[in-house]
């Protein structure tokens, strides 16, 4: 039988996660901020706005990630990394659980984010949100032992060749608003959609590949993940043949073919390499380099 384990989620999942989680709180406000006054520059919008435009936009995004969060136990980034919200006791978090973690941006805040160095300092990993709110995170509960790519590497692999895309928005957004003249409002503008349209668009290919590049080794086969979560389908150890090492720069892996001539790539990241390799040898599939 699988063994299911609670494992506290690693730092750079859940860095991935909140990076996933923040590109779309700032699509939320930035949206918030076109519904509440029809326009679209931040610094135009905090110098004429109101005290109940200021509420709606700070509001309303917060809302939305608590709603989301208090019903399925877990932000979209969390779903995108395979993690989620436990009580400190092992039980599902609940809806006060929830409404405590925000908390934890206050402390962030007052430290100047030397606080956020806290995962790394206790054996659950736990945040300051997480001491607050009686909650940690982990990866999600499933049969079979996880074998993934680091996101945060990952991350940062992708990131590498998207200054020049960074780049190209920026000029895009200046040639858009060349009407206006060089001003230092248009230059703003275009600088903020330029480093936030890079963040999203490389954490949401790092998520997805991340997402969709999982297995899972057990006993009795190998359980593959995609778009939507985990396959139901497990792919049994008889009906792999054989594993070729593939050196892969970005996305080292061992690549399985089956005994049907299919194939499909099984990650390899440097602390879980030997772990791979022992699984698939010890349920008689031969490593070929």
């Amino acid at each position: 039988m699988y063994q299911v384990r609670i494992v506290p989620a690693c730092p750079s999942a859940r860095l991935a996660a909140w990076l996933i989680d923040t590109g779309i709180t700032l699509a939320l406000l930035v949206g918030t901020v076109y519904w509440t006054s029809h326009q679209l520059s931040i610094e135009r919008f905090l110098l004429t706005a109101d005290y109940r435009q200021l509420a709606i936009v700070l509001l309303v995004p917060t809302a939305i990630q608590l709603m989301i969060l208090s019903v399925t136990g877990k932000t979209i980034g969390m779903f995108s990394m395979d993690l989620q919200i436990l009580q400190a006791d092992g039980e599902s978090a609940t809806l006060s659980n929830m409404l405590r973690r925000p908390l934890g941006l206050i402390a962030i805040a007052v430290t100047g984010g030397l606080i956020a160095l806290l995962p790394f300092l206790n054996e659950h990993r736990k945040t300051i949100g997480d001491l607050l709110s009686g909650t940690r995170v982990v990866e999600s509960m499933a049969l079979g032992t996880k074998v993934g790519y680091d996101p945060w590497r990952v991350f940062k692999g992708i990131l590498k060749p998207l200054a020049p895309v960074s780049l190209a928005i920026a000029i895009a957004a200046l040639l858009i608003n060349k009407d206006q003249g060089p001003n230092k409002e248009v230059l703003l503008d275009a600088v903020v959609i330029s480093a936030i349209g890079t963040l999203i668009f490389g954490t949401v290919i790092a998520g997805v590949k991340v997402k969709t590049s999982r297995v899972r080794l057990g006993p009795k086969g190998i359980q593959r993940s995609g778009w939507l979560g985990w396959s139901k389908k497990l792919i049994p150890w008889e009906e792999v043949e054989y594993a070729l090492f593939r050196p892969k720069p970005l996305f080292p892996c061992f690549e399985l073919h089956k005994t049907n001539h299919r194939k499909f790539c099984v990650p390899i990241e440097h602390n879980s390499a030997q772990l791979t390799a022992r699984e698939l040898v010890s349920h008689g599939v031969r490593i070929e380099q």
